[in-house]
């Protein structure tokens, strides 16, 4: 049977971010700060480029296959594996990453690329109740705690706690500090996608992994599986294990270093059109085992 897709689940940078920035056009094209924080639409034509531009379609092309990418900006990696399995859910029911449905059949690829891994609610149960904690992006400080309840008539609810007592009655209640908690999370956000992507290859898809950041490396180098399918990273003759290494040796690689952008990107560290060539040239290489 022909297997049809390509599956790409990752952040904004698997996405497209700001690759409207070489749109040929005469409209104003908004700066990073313009598009996200004020809200400035983008001209015609923005996500036709973005989409032509980003290193999934340019995989895809490559096998002769159609990407499967999720349909919303940014993300983090729980959202990315609610969005494999959204791929592959009929119903569609209270989904909205995904207006796409697959037969575990029609997919030949699950290319997954991880986000920072603060990002991702981490959830525990604490005298008998469940509760998720939402850390910041660099794990400096916690965001926010919920307690999750649910019943046959509202279903799921989160409510917001006011303070994080909960939380810290838990950590000494099980004898954790702060450097087990780090840990804790680390391995179950690596343990989560490493056991997602072990559940799609036993329904016959064949699955890789790549970085933007390093925190998930040691973890994923620690798993023959996941070191099986780890996707480097090649350019001009040296072979990187990150995205964020790459931009360290070549930043003229961020859309706001690259001086062949049509419009001015602002501060935005999202992969330029040449980053994504890299990438998807560097995925290719992995599949074909050159």
């Amino acid at each position: 049977m022909d297997k049809k897709f390509i599956v790409f689940a990752g952040c904004s940078f698997t996405w497209g971010q700001g690759l409207w920035s070489y749109l040929e056009t005469d409209e104003h094209v908004p700066s990073y700060e313009e598009y996200i924080f004020d809200n400035y639409p983008l001209p015609s034509g923005s996500h036709s480029i973005r989409k032509k531009l980003r290193f999934p379609t340019l995989v895809a092309n490559h096998f002769e296959k159609t990407e499967i990418v999720k349909k919303l900006n940014g993300g983090t990696d729980e959202e990315s594996i609610r969005f494999l399995h959204e791929v592959f859910d009929t119903s569609k029911n209270d989904y909205h990453l995904t207006d796409i449905s697959c037969d575990y059949d029609d997919v030949e690829y699950i290319i997954f690329q991880t986000t920072q891994i603060y990002r991702s609610p981490f959830y525990f149960t604490h005298l008998g109740h469940k509760y998720k904690i939402t850390p910041s992006c660099d794990g400096c400080k916690l965001d926010s705690l919920d307690k999750i309840t649910f019943d046959v008539i509202n279903g799921h609810h989160e409510t917001r706690m006011n303070t994080f007592d909960i939380f810290f009655d838990w950590m000494v209640s099980n004898g954790y500090d702060v450097n087990d908690f780090i840990k804790i999370i680390h391995d179950n956000t690596v343990n989560e996608i490493e056991n997602t992507l072990k559940f799609f290859e036993t329904k016959g898809i064949k699955t890789k992994i790549l970085c933007w950041q390093d925190e998930q490396l040691s973890r994923i180098f620690d798993s023959k599986f996941l070191s099986d399918k780890f996707i480097y990273l090649n350019y001009d003759g040296k072979k990187y294990k990150t995205i964020e290494y790459l931009y360290g040796d070549y930043p003229e690689l961020l859309l706001k270093n690259d001086s062949s952008v049509l419009h001015n990107p602002g501060s935005d560290e999202h992969p330029s059109k040449k980053c994504h060539e890299i990438i998807a040239d560097s995925i290719i290489k992995n599949i074909e085992n050159v």
